[in-house]
């Protein structure tokens, strides 16, 4: 059985997560979620908890009958190495998937087998942020359980809040 580990903010959960995770478990028996800057929130580019994300994250995964992943919280480490070998030390995986270089860079630092997800269209959550600012439509960046959860909690009017002040 092979374990992928895929590290994201999730802030929010959009549609190229849940296309990259489909992606992964293609290639993959089971995904870890790592969901990163897990002690970040209420800033413009951290507005939700972790528990919020993970809470999206579920609820996003069980509308799509995904069941073979395991949510883990990962806080920051000011060391990209340690950082590293902290989550290599803690979480049992094969291969660490993400699109990011700088996480890309630090798993390969210690020796971590790494590969990228494809890009898909113009999902980024800095994006969906920016949508909901500025009061623009953006319940199709995102899958349908998220949207509702983050409307459910006024997610919505807390990254207005954030964003324009």
């Amino acid at each position: 059985m092979t374990t992928a580990l895929f590290i994201g903010r999730f802030q929010p959960f959009h549609l190229g997560h849940l296309l990259a995770i489909r992606e992964i478990l293609q290639r993959n028996d089971f995904v870890i979620i790592g969901i990163g800057s897990s002690k970040k929130s209420n800033t413009p580019t951290n507005p939700f908890t972790f528990k919020e994300r993970k809470e999206m994250i579920e609820a996003a995964l069980k509308e799509e009958g995904i069941s073979n992943y395991k949510i883990v919280e990962i806080p920051d480490v000011n060391d990209d190495i340690i950082w590293a070998e902290q989550i290599k030390k803690s979480i049992k995986f094969d291969i660490a998937y993400t699109n990011n270089k700088w996480v890309k860079d630090c798993f390969e630092k210690i020796g971590a087998h790494t590969k990228k997800t494809k890009i898909y269209g113009a999902y980024k959550a800095e994006r969906v942020r920016e949508l909901i600012a500025n009061g623009q439509y953006w319940k199709d960046q995102v899958p349908t359980a998220v949207y509702e959860y983050v409307t459910k909690i006024s997610g919505d009017k807390r990254i207005k809040k954030l964003l324009m002040s």
